[in-house]
């Protein structure tokens, strides 16, 4: 089962492209600007960016479910970044900004654009059968109780997570929370006092409801799930501190290449690297020669 296709429309199976592997999935709260965001880019880690979470912290994989004009111009034509966006926003514009701020459209849709792929999507949740969908699951509506009625682009990131094989996830910048006062976004983006009030009293407390549904079934599949930011209001998660999330993430150092050509000097010797808890431990195994080999 794939709900992915290519910008050609023909299917592609990616599921379990990153198996067993640790993720970060990154909102776009202010909390992520009290986060060195620079660590990363260690090597190992990989970072799931919810809409314009591009826009502060280095994105490997991208998911948006709105027009794609709102997201980042630059993005979009980056084939470092690999783009999930909804086959129905396929023929719309791009948009970027001129030398006068203004915004003008790029004759580019997502199906142009490099490292792009198309998704199928559903607005009925089911909680119990939620990893299971044959499309992305956006939220519900009408066919769901009231007090999951809302879209939820967060949600069809944790269902992709899961898709693509990561078994340990990280949040940042999840806050579910706009201060009134202050900025709502950890980058430029205005958002309206009154939609503030209506995503905090409304939209933020469904969202939440719906998350807290669907955490049975994330850990039925034996998917590990931690916020990093101790005041978010998605408390259905164990916090781990975002420092202790990239220990446990990273690769060991990077090696020179010489290392790895002396290590033939000697055939009837081989050393075996043990990684734990992020740590090499070095020993050395005789290799026994078996059938002439």
């Amino acid at each position: 089962m794939t709900f992915l296709k290519r910008p050609n429309g023909r299917p592609v199976d990616l599921r379990n492209l990153y198996e067993g592997m640790t993720c970060f999935i990154s909102g776009g709260g202010p909390s992520l600007n009290t986060l060195d965001l620079d660590k990363l880019n260690t090597p190992g880690i990989m970072v799931i960016g919810v809409n314009n979470a591009w826009a502060k912290a280095p994105v490997d994989i991208m998911i948006c479910q709105d027009p794609p004009g709102r997201f980042l111009g630059w993005g979009w034509m980056n084939p470092r970044i690999m783009k999930l966006c909804p086959e129905g926003r396929r023929n719309d514009f791009i948009r970027t900004k001129n030398k006068q701020g203004e915004f003008v459209e790029i004759p580019l849709t997502p199906r142009e654009t490099p490292n792009t792929y198309l998704f199928k999507r559903d607005l009925n949740l089911r909680p119990n059968d939620f990893l299971n969908h044959n499309s992305l699951n956006w939220g519900c509506m009408k066919a769901c109780p009231k007090r999951y009625h809302d879209r939820n682009t967060f949600i069809s990131t944790l269902q992709l997570a899961h898709y693509f094989g990561f078994k340990r996830i990280y949040l940042i910048g999840v806050d579910l929370h706009f201060s009134i006062d202050s900025t709502p976004y950890a980058f430029k983006q205005e958002k309206g006092k009154t939609a503030q009030i209506k995503n905090n009293d409304k939209s933020f407390p469904r969202m939440i409801n719906q998350i807290k549904a669907i955490k049975p079934a994330l850990l039925k599949a034996g998917m590990e799930v931690y916020n990093c930011n101790k005041h978010s209001r998605l408390q259905c998660f164990e916090y781990q501190s975002f420092d202790q999330a990239v220990e446990s993430a990273k690769l060991w150092p990077k090696e020179d290449t010489e290392w790895y050509y002396n290590w033939e000097n000697d055939p009837k010797e081989k050393h075996r690297l043990d990684l734990t808890n992020g740590e090499i431990k070095s020993s050395i195994k005789k290799v026994e020669k078996k059938n002439g080999n």
